[in-house]
């Protein structure tokens, strides 16, 4: 993933010849999204500096000290930067952001990718999007209408409760047991030849 982030050629190459190969077993179109990261947090950046400038604002009106306005908006300002930036990292988003709401967030993320991307685009709805967050460590599989009315939703919710159970670390293994469930469930005919969509990754830094 880290990899794939970076630019790395040969790794977008390797994950694009996967998909290629998984697809003619299927007339399913599986589009990859990695993304570095579904949400800037900003509203818990606010609700944090909110926070933080009550505290600063109760420390300056019962300190034993007088400052003056102008400072006082400096250090609001300078806190609200600081929240900011701390939610910038992965680390503080995982320890400080609920696991409830950045799932929220990865899956509004993956549904809009889904418009964004034209899985729909596919002449009998056949398209399937992987999601995967870095930051999160989420990779979410959207499936179109036509998967739904051709593969039973178990099956797609195992390959998805794997995927949620391994993060990215397991996007490979990931695509490779959603292939399985395609090429049985959506076997390849002559038709999805002309409705290749490209295998290429698409990289959200």
């Amino acid at each position: 993933m880290r990899a794939l982030l970076s630019g790395d050629a040969e790794a977008a190459e390797a994950l694009a010849t996967l998909v290629g190969e998984l697809e003619t077993r299927t007339d399913a179109e599986i589009v990859v999204v990695i993304a570095a990261r579904s949400d800037a947090y900003r509203d818990r950046s606010l609700a944090g500096a909110s926070l933080l400038a009550l505290a600063l604002g109760a420390v300056h009106l019962l300190g034993p000290w007088w400052i003056s306005p102008g400072w006082f908006l400096v250090d609001l300002v300078a806190v609200g930067v600081i929240a900011d930036r701390v939610l910038r990292w992965p680390g503080p988003v995982r320890r400080l952001v609920p696991a409830a709401l950045r799932a929220e967030r990865v899956d509004r993320a993956a549904r809009a990718a889904f418009v964004e991307e034209a899985v729909h685009g596919t002449p009998n709805r056949t398209g399937v999007l992987v999601y995967a967050s870095a930051l999160e460590d989420r990779v979410v599989l959207v499936p179109d209408l036509g998967i739904d009315g051709l593969v039973p939703r178990g099956e797609l919710g195992r390959v998805q409760t794997a995927l949620e159970a391994s993060g990215c670390d397991g996007l490979e293994a990931g695509l490779r047991a959603l292939g399985e469930v395609l090429a049985r469930r959506v076997p390849h005919t002559a038709q999805s030849d002309a409705t290749d969509l490209p295998n290429a990754p698409r990289i959200r830094p």
